[in-house]
C-alpha cells in the first residue's frame, strides 16, 4: 500500500462525522446555511435592494425576494463580469461558468466565486470520496491517478481579467494541489482549447 493511499484513506474515513451531522440534522444545517448566505450578501447591491439585513427566516425571504429569470438577473451578472465588486455576492467574482445554451438561443454565464468552489464543488467532492471510502474501506483508489478531461475557458470580451468557460475547466484550473496530484493528464493538456488537439495530446500522454 502506498503512503499516499494510506494517508488520504484515513483522512476521508475521519470526515464521515461531518456527513452524519448533515444527515441527522438537515433542517439545522439548512438554517445555518441560510443565515450564512444572507449575512454574507447583505452589503451587496442585491442584498441592499431586498433589505437582506432584515431577513431572518425563509418565509421573510420568500415574501421579500421575487422569483427571477436569468434575463432579469443578467444586468447584475454583466456588472460582475466587468469587474464591479459586491453585486450579487461579496467581493469581486472573476470566474463565470458558461452554460451549453440548451434552454435558449444563447449561453448563460453563472458567477462562480472562490467560496462556492471551495464550499460547494470541492467540498462535495470530498464528501463523495468519504462515502466511497466508508463503503470500500480497503480501497486503493489513491494509489493511482484518475483520467479527467474538461471543457475550455477564455477571457471575457467584456473584461480580460474575467474568465468564462465550462465549469469543468474552472474546476481543474483551480483544483487543490493534493487532488491535482491524483489526476491526469496535466492541466496544460486538460485545458487545451481545441477539442481535437486536446484528444490527441491526451492519447499521447496516457498511452
Amino acid at each position: 500500500m502506498s503512503y499516499v493511499n494510506f494517508i488520504l484513506r484515513s483522512y476521508f474515513q475521519n470526515k464521515n462525522s461531518n456527513i452524519h451531522k448533515i444527515v441527522n440534522e438537515p433542517f439545522l444545517c439548512q438554517k445555518s446555511s441560510f443565515r450564512y448566505l444572507v449575512k454574507a450578501a447583505r452589503n451587496t447591491v442585491w442584498g441592499k435592494k431586498y433589505n437582506y439585513r432584515q431577513l431572518t427566516s425563509y418565509r421573510q425571504f420568500q415574501e421579500t425576494v421575487p422569483l427571477n429569470t436569468y434575463e432579469s438577473i443578467y444586468p447584475f451578472i454583466e456588472r460582475m463580469i466587468k469587474g464591479e465588486r459586491n453585486v450579487l455576492w461579496r467581493g469581486k467574482t472573476r470566474m463565470f461558468s458558461k452554460s451549453s445554451g440548451t434552454s435558449g438561443s444563447k449561453s448563460k454565464f453563472i458567477p462562480v466565486s472562490l467560496e462556492s468552489l471551495i464550499e460547494c464543488n470541492y467540498k462535495g467532492g470530498k464528501d463523495t470520496l468519504s462515502l466511497y471510502v466508508k463503503n470500500r474501506p480497503e480501497t486503493q483508489l489513491f494509489s493511482g491517478k484518475t483520467l479527467s478531461l474538461s471543457g475550455s475557458m477564455r477571457s471575457s470580451e467584456l473584461n480580460p481579467k474575467a474568465i468564462c468557460g465550462d465549469i469543468s475547466a474552472i474546476l481543474i484550473k483551480y483544483i487543490p494541489d493534493w487532488a491535482n496530484h491524483l489526476r491526469t493528464p496535466p492541466k496544460k493538456i486538460a485545458l487545451t482549447d481545441g477539442w481535437n488537439e486536446k484528444l490527441e495530446l491526451f492519447a499521447q500522454h496516457t498511452k
